[in-house]
């Protein structure tokens, strides 16, 4: 993607759809908004970087399985 409006990150801020969320572009709309899909991703795909995710085992109190 080489989207002018997102600078290729397929994401704009939802109140100011002009410029690139700040989630995903650095420089981008810091206004507090959430993200949303631009123009050039119609279907809101997102690739994720990483994702990380922890828990301190001695905090569960119930264990479901």
């Amino acid at each position: 993607m080489d989207c002018p409006i997102c600078q290729g990150s397929g994401w704009v801020c939802a109140d100011h759809k002009d410029r690139p969320t700040e989630m995903l572009i650095d420089g981008g709309c810091d206004c507090g908004a959430e993200g949303a899909p631009c123009v050039c991703n119609p279907e809101a795909h997102v690739v994720f970087k990483a994702m990380f995710a922890s828990i301190d085992v001695g905090s569960v109190k119930t264990w479901l399985q």
